[in-house]
């Protein structure tokens, strides 16, 4: 993996070398700090090498909804945000990349440092598994070795052993109060507190006490005395019988067989020491030991490639939320607009007037009065006027506006002659058409409205019978 980040690195050098021509340029009209121009140069560099390809269609499309622009500047406007978005992602996935970089350069140089050292895990511990690759003759074998916790010597665990038979003296009682009264079944454990020893048990008279602690009492007739053996086991250790284990040779080469045999050996003779070298070398065959790597490093490289699919995903979405804005304030700004246009017109103006005269009233920031100040340019740079028009209903892209343009643009044609009575039938469309919007949003209020006196209602009703119930 840390070859692949490497490998990636030395990509984005090259890219970086490549990007310098358009270095100069970002670093003049920015004026941003090194790293950032740097990948801006590498974002305009990567836009080009992909070739003229790049679609700008959708985007350039939503771009142009929201700002008044010549197709030119929207060309160069829909350039600029495909080079941020994809210098945004190069910059994203270098620090990622860097990590992930990290992360693995720390797992390998921590598995040298490590290297042939075997770590328990502490007293009462997990056991570990560690694979071993045994060299022989140019081939290489996997040997999973189980390496047992941290053991106690053998005076400290005689020393446990005494304390844990203590504390059976009372942990066995349950439900009675002394060994000498025992009437109720007894709780024998199976492990001791700290979780050391193995223990099982043993009764000299079964019929009367089993070894789970169960009373016969049936079979009892008079007071009698049952022994109950514990025999505690730590490991190898027992202070009841010793218990050994015999470990055949599998049908694996002989050699190999011993090493695997020295191996375990060696792992039981430290038990008491946290680490273990293990040597190079056993009967001419290789030792070495391969820890699982830090699976760090992926997870980051993992992350760093969905942050910048959602990069881009946000992107789009912050396009469409800027359009949903735009198409909802120019429908707001529709009956004011018909309204104002009718009443320009009854005072004998042309719609071109008309038009110019709404524009030079709106403020700055009005997307309409813009997109018609535009369409005015194109009618004196010598535009046809019905075109422009239909061209402007078009850019709005909302079929209010898409219709009113056309009635206006098949008026001029036929001679400007029924222009009036037209927008007098659009005004009262518009008038219809608010009352029935303020009654849609009344009605949702009112919906609203609904939340806040249900939790009134309730509030209200916890009021009044919390008191009642109480005086009872």
């Amino acid at each position: 993996m840390f070859l692949i980040n490497l490998i990636i690195i030395f990509v984005y050098i090259m890219l970086a070398i490549i990007s310098r021509k358009h270095f100069s340029k970002y670093k003049k009209k920015e004026g941003k700090c090194l790293a950032v121009c740097i990948f801006f140069a590498m974002g305009e560099t990567l836009y080009k090498l992909l070739g003229k390809g790049v679609k700008h269609g959708d985007i350039s499309k939503k771009i142009r909804k929201c700002n008044v622009v010549s197709p030119g500047s929207l060309k160069e406007i829909s350039k600029r945000y495909i080079v941020t978005q994809i210098s945004l992602v190069l910059a994203v996935f270098f620090a990622f990349n860097l990590v992930s970089g990290i992360y693995c350069l720390r797992s390998e140089l921590h598995t040298e440092e490590r290297s042939n050292v075997l770590v328990r895990d502490d007293y009462g511990g997990k056991e570990e598994e560690y694979a071993i690759h045994l060299e022989m003759d140019g081939v290489v074998y996997e040997y999973l070795l189980n390496v047992a916790p941290m053991e106690y010597s053998i005076e400290e665990i005689c020393q446990k052993a005494d304390e844990v038979g203590i504390w059976l003296e009372q942990a066995i009682l349950g439900d009675n109060i002394d060994l000498q009264h025992v009437s109720k079944n007894l709780k024998l454990p199976d492990k001791d507190e700290e979780g050391l020893f193995e223990i099982t048990w043993d009764s000299d008279n079964p019929m009367l006490i089993t070894s789970r602690g169960e009373i016969n009492r049936e079979n009892i007739k008079d007071k009698a005395e049952v022994v109950l053996t514990a025999k505690m086991t730590y490991l190898d250790y027992s202070f009841e019988k010793e218990i050994c284990v015999a470990l055949e040779v599998t049908s694996e080469d002989a050699v190999l067989a011993e090493v695997k045999k020295m191996l375990n050996n060696l792992e039981k003779e430290n038990r008491y020491i946290k680490t273990v070298k293990l040597p190079t070398d056993i009967q001419g065959v290789k030792v070495s030991m391969r820890e699982e790597g830090d699976s760090n490093n992926v997870k980051v490289m993992l992350s760093g490639i969905v942050l910048c699919g959602c990069i881009f995903a946000i992107g789009r979405e912050r396009l469409k939320e800027a359009e949903k804005k735009r198409d909802a304030k120019l429908l707001a700004e529709y009956p004011p607009f018909v309204n104002k246009l009718y009443l320009l017109l009854w005072t004998g103006m042309t719609i071109k007037n008309a038009f110019a005269q709404y524009s030079s009233k709106a403020g700055e920031k009005d997307l309409l009065a813009k997109e018609i100040e535009y369409t005015l340019n194109q009618i004196n740079s010598g535009v046809n006027e019905v075109a422009a028009y239909e061209e402007l209903g078009q850019r709005l892209m909302i079929p209010e506006y898409s219709r009113l343009m056309n009635q206006i643009a098949h008026n001029i044609k036929r001679g400007d002659y029924d222009l009036f009575n037209c927008m007098e039938k659009e005004v009262s469309i518009v008038l219809n058409s608010r009352k029935e919007n303020a009654k849609r949003l009344g009605e949702e209020a009112s919906t609203k409205l609904l939340v806040p006196m249900i939790l009134l209602m309730v509030i209200t009703m916890v009021i009044v019978m919390v008191p009642a119930l109480f005086s009872f």
